[in-house]
């Protein structure tokens, strides 16, 4: 296998990881989210809850951007985790396409998620923190479809 075929992954973890300003991932958020997760399939309602459990409406901007950050990096972990997992386990037109399309989605979240800080930073609560946890973990959930239909097949 080449070097080209990993170089991906490389490539997209410094943006997850807490040398770029993401928080040091929670042993209790990370655990919260696992724990959800395992009881709900699709994961939809766990997105949120460590937010939910950490802002309170007395919270202001910067409180309720670090409790989007808190769980941004558990679901962050998640994703990157996926990724190496997919990478592993994944023939090498799935891989081929997981990368083009990662890619794409690394950009287009920048630039949708900056949006929330520049046009008005108290339009979104959290942010674009905020809208960063909700894009990565609706990715996350959408990579383990893809390997758990990959490995079906």
């Amino acid at each position: 296998m080449s070097m080209a075929r990993y170089f991906w992954i490389f490539a997209i973890c410094p943006l997850f990881t807490p040398a770029f300003g993401a928080p040091k991932v929670i042993a209790k958020d990370r655990a919260a989210i696992t724990q959800c997760l395992a009881h709900d399939k699709d994961g939809k309602t766990c997105i949120g809850i460590v937010f939910d459990s950490c802002y309170t409406p007395d919270s202001d901007i910067d409180d309720a951007k670090a409790c989007a950050g808190r769980e941004l990096a558990v679901w962050s972990e998640f994703l990157r985790d996926s990724l190496k997992n997919l990478n592993a386990s994944s023939p090498p037109d799935v891989r081929a396409v997981v990368a083009e399309s990662q890619s794409t989605w690394l950009k287009s979240r920048e630039l949708l998620c900056s949006l929330f800080d520049k046009v008005d930073p108290g339009m979104y609560i959290g942010g674009s923190d905020y809208c960063r946890l909700q894009e990565v973990s609706r990715r996350y959930l959408i990579l383990e479809r893809l390997a758990e239909a990959v490995s079906e097949h």
